[in-house]
């Protein structure tokens, strides 16, 4: 045994092939390495690439881009892949909250394109309508018009109200408006078919709780809103029902989707989630395993 590793040693005819085996394996590290770094620097603006760019300056310009502005187009496609390669390479996208919420988002429209990609049928959106029909319906509306006292104009809006009131009814006929016997009102003195949620935004739930018990076609006062005081005269009021199907159908579509995506989002994290080890310094360490 040492007799033969004494004659590799000493055989020169070894030495070269040992030398020659090493030159072969260099060669091709540097080769692949090459190969590999020419992959990397090559920049590619595809057919697609150049259409997407030139559709953008229709959106923003009205008109196609003529040759020069296409030249310009390029050349700055081609830079921001550079420079965007050169700063990948320094790592200046690691640590950047922003790079990173931005990456998460797309990932997640990803999922979300993918989970709507397939629109669900006509009995898929009747069932979510049906268990979901409260969210859909149709709130009271009134029309109506109304008289305003302001507390700021009036020591007592209330006595003022009760007497204009007293002569409302005392007319004939009675009229359905008279803005004129009141103050000036900084919002609409007339109403129509307007929605119990809006009204309550603007007047406040004490107004439109009263408005809901008050009788039609005749004034109706005082009432108390976050304004002042008002007398009402209400024309037509619809109560709160449920739609037809048909009637929401574009808002069932959309919060079907919607709802379909943030769960398919979930989904996939959770999925990924059972891929990672989560150990945070300083607590319990939490192990996701497959």
């Amino acid at each position: 045994m040492r007799r033969a590793i004494n004659f590799l040693r000493d055989e020169p005819l070894v030495h070269f092939l040992v030398a020659g085996a090493l030159v072969l394996f260099v060669n091709h590290f540097w080769i692949s390495q090459f190969r590999q770094e020419n992959r990397t620097r090559e920049v590619v603006v595809s057919i697609d690439d150049q259409n997407r760019l030139a559709e953008i300056w229709r959106m923003q310009w009205g008109q196609s881009p003529s040759a020069s502005e296409m030249e310009g187009l390029l050349a700055s496609e081609v830079r921001e892949q550079i420079l965007y390669r050169e700063a990948i390479a320094l790592g200046l996208d690691k640590g950047d909250v922003i790079i990173r919420r931005r990456l998460v988002q797309k990932y997640n429209f990803l999922n979300e394109n993918i989970a709507n990609y397939i629109e669900p049928s006509q009995d898929e959106l009747r069932s979510y309508f049906e268990q979901s029909a409260e969210d859909y319906r149709v709130p009271s509306k009134f029309t109506f018009s109304h008289i305003y006292f302001s507390p700021d104009t009036n020591s007592d809006p209330y006595a003022r109200a009760r007497a204009e009131l007293a002569w409302l009814q005392a007319q004939d006929p009675i009229p359905v408006r008279a803005p004129e016997h009141g103050d000036e009102f900084p919002l609409q003195i007339d109403w129509s078919a307007a929605g119990l949620d809006q009204l309550q935004r603007e007047f406040g739930k004490l107004f439109t709780d009263a408005l809901s018990q008050s009788d039609l076609h005749n004034w109706q006062g005082p009432i108390l809103s976050g304004l002042g005081v008002h007398l009402v005269y209400i024309t037509a009021r619809e109560n709160s029902r449920k739609p037809d199907f048909g009637e929401v159908r574009d808002d069932v579509l959309r919060d079907f989707m919607y709802e379909r995506s943030q769960l398919a989002t979930e989904r996939a994290y959770e999925d990924i989630l059972t891929k990672y080890a989560v150990r945070i310094e300083g607590d319990q360490e939490r192990v996701h395993d497959e």
